[in-house]
């Protein structure tokens, strides 16, 4: 009996080999895939992130699912990715606070982002609106800016997130006006406040500010761009209106775990550029303000990497001291 077994024993090692071999021959996928969207359910970076799920499991051909993991600014799904097995069965939609300004907003972070993924594609980016009370008599930010330095106890501004956070700051750097900046905990929280004359202005997203600007409650004096924004093609940009230092613009990107194979990598870059090449998606994203900007792998990489210096420069320019 013990002869028998030494004698299978080379044999079942020769077959487990040969079937993890053939596992790993696999093409990719072959089981369903994660999307971590680190922030609430519900929100305009949840929402295009399910849009673009979709598209990618009828082209991939198996299930992609979408889990919601926010708090901390993001870093707590962002983290859960970072940590994740390279197996390509786990992708991150980050943005520009998660993977590129977090080193500068925080101190202590859970992981490197400059080392712990992969950057797969950029997909859309989003540009911020400056709003001001719908009835007020301001119609330009160099207006703006002179009501500010004429009411000091009135200069100060919204915010609810990381970009509008900078956004704001680096705008009252620009503008050389002493602003209070007033956080929020929701843009629709903000931008009411701004309709109330609770604050001055606000910088929020254009799908956040899209039913206040409808219905006139709030007046948009700019957009966040370099050039005019598709999405409010009507607004001037904000380097337009005078201010060629404040372009602040979020973006989105998908990214893997740091070791994930090229090849799946590469794999899930052109399932998302087939996904955003369909007009339906273009529509779908500037519903949620959001302009579609895929760049591919190579392209993607570069961008993250330029973009940490990007946001850093901003934010300490800013004065904004991290948390």
């Amino acid at each position: 009996m013990m002869r028998m077994r030494m004698l299978f024993m080379p044999v079942l090692a020769l077959l487990a080999t040969w079937s993890a071999s053939s596992a790993l021959a696999q093409p990719y996928p072959v089981r369903p895939v994660r999307i971590v969207v680190p922030f609430a359910a519900g929100g305009a970076a949840d929402i295009v992130g399910r849009l673009l799920a979709e598209e990618m499991r009828k082209d991939l051909g198996v299930a992609v699912m979408v889990e919601n993991r926010g708090g901390a600014n993001g870093l707590i799904g962002t983290e859960a990715v970072a940590t994740a097995a390279p197996d390509g069965y786990t992708l991150l939609f980050g943005t520009n606070t998660t993977n590129a300004a977090a080193p500068a907003l925080f101190k202590q972070l859970p992981f490197d982002p400059a080392k712990a993924f992969r950057a797969v594609a950029l997909v859309a980016r989003t540009p911020f609106v400056l709003v001001v009370r719908g009835d007020g008599s301001m119609n330009t930010l160099g207006e703006l800016v002179a009501f500010m330095k004429q009411n000091p106890a009135a200069a100060n501004y919204a915010y609810s997130n990381s970009t509008a956070q900078v956004a704001g700051a680096f705008f009252a750097k620009q503008a050389n006006v002493p602003m209070t900046a007033v956080p929020y905990k929701g843009e629709a929280a903000a931008i009411t406040d701004v309709v109330v004359g609770e604050v001055a202005f606000a910088f929020a997203s254009v799908a956040a500010a899209r039913p206040f600007l409808d219905s006139k409650r709030v007046r948009a004096l700019a957009v966040t761009s370099r050039a005019r924004s598709a999405l409010l093609p009507d607004i001037p940009s904000i380097v337009e209106a005078g201010f060629p230092d404040s372009e602040t613009v979020a973006w989105a990107a998908f990214f893997a775990p740091a070791g994930t194979p090229d090849e799946i990598v590469q794999r899930q870059s052109a399932s998302l550029e087939r996904a955003l090449a369909q007009p339906a998606m273009k529509r779908q994203l500037a519903r949620h303000g959001s302009e579609v900007d895929y760049l591919p792998l190579q392209k993607t990489e570069e961008f993250v990497r330029d973009q940490f210096e990007v946001w850093g420069a901003k934010i300490r320019a800013a004065g904004i001291e991290p948390q």
